[in-house]
């Protein structure tokens, strides 16, 4: 799965096991049994469509449609702070005519497909080895004639270290950058309007930091493979993404994209507001 950002793209890892069974009857017990061991290890399970419209349902195609409704998707809990971001799949794969749509070498049917990705780049993290081995384990545990198709990739600590300065630092760089645009815009229409109806310097400089604050401050606009930056103003008006809420910024509690806008707002509001000084030498 290819993840694109403001810096390097890479290909996220995915591990794929396949479960053979005798009858369709055997894979419905076991597809509700391996829910219930990745809940009892952690996860949260629920079907891909869930919350999904009939239109969003509808602007697929009919193979991905049917692919889409026997899969179950699961992911670690957000309480559980993990240096990687594991999500996967279950796809239960019935019939012949189902397996025809994505086919797997291999594998007889019926079957269940379980695929684990770890959003990170330099292959599997540790965490990830271990859910995958632990998810191995348990299949094991209780009898089923598990294939590996695609094993998980070694963790590669040293790329996932180079991708990860080289986004900090491309997202820095387009973080700063949206942030002088959308100052440039709103603080300067701000500026405008109030020498217009000659506003003292300092409820001036107090009107650009809070506008620099409040609506300048930019946060992430996300979906699965791709994230932008875009300022406040945005999500107060359009609502906040999960990455986007103002409480939430790699992990930490508030803080980072606030207090930055802070900071040079108002380094921006001494440097850039101030009264005309007349020429005391002119005569």
């Amino acid at each position: 799965m290819a993840i694109s950002g403001c810096g390097v793209s890479y290909v996220a890892p995915t591990a794929k096991l396949g479960v053979e069974f005798q009858s369709v009857s055997d894979l419905d017990t076991a597809s509700v049994e391996i829910q219930h061991e990745l809940n009892r290890l952690g996860f949260e399970t629920q079907p891909a469509t869930e919350g999904w419209t009939s239109d969003m349902l509808d602007s697929l195609s009919s193979e991905f449609r049917l692919r889409m409704s026997h899969t179950i998707s699961f992911w670690r809990h957000q309480s559980e702070p993990v240096e990687s971001d594991v999500h996967g799949e279950i796809i239960a794969v019935p019939t012949s005519s189902d397996a025809d749509s994505w086919p797997v070498d291999g594998v007889q049917i019926p079957y269940i497909e379980i695929n684990i990705t770890d959003f990170r780049a330099g292959g599997f993290s540790p965490q990830a080895l271990q859910v995958y081995d632990d998810t191995l384990a348990v299949l094991r545990q209780h009898g089923y004639q598990v294939i590996v198709i695609s094993p998980p990739p070694p963790t590669d600590e040293k790329e996932n270290g180079r991708v990860k300065i080289i986004n900090m630092l491309a997202a820095a760089g387009w973080w700063t950058a949206v942030w002088a645009i959308s100052m440039a815009i709103f603080g300067g229409l701000a500026m405008w309007g109030l020498r217009r109806i000659n506003v003292d310097q300092n409820l001036r400089r107090l009107t650009l930091v809070c506008i620099g604050v409040i609506v300048v401050t930019p946060f992430q606009a996300s979906t699965m493979f791709v994230s932008i930056f875009l300022p406040n103003v945005f999500f107060m008006a359009f609502g906040y993404s999960h990455e986007g809420e103002p409480w939430q910024f790699d992990g930490n509690v508030f803080g980072h994209p606030f207090l930055a806008s802070f900071v040079l707002s108002a380094v921006g509001a001494v440097v850039r507001v101030r009264d005309n000084v007349p020429d005391v030498t002119s005569k």
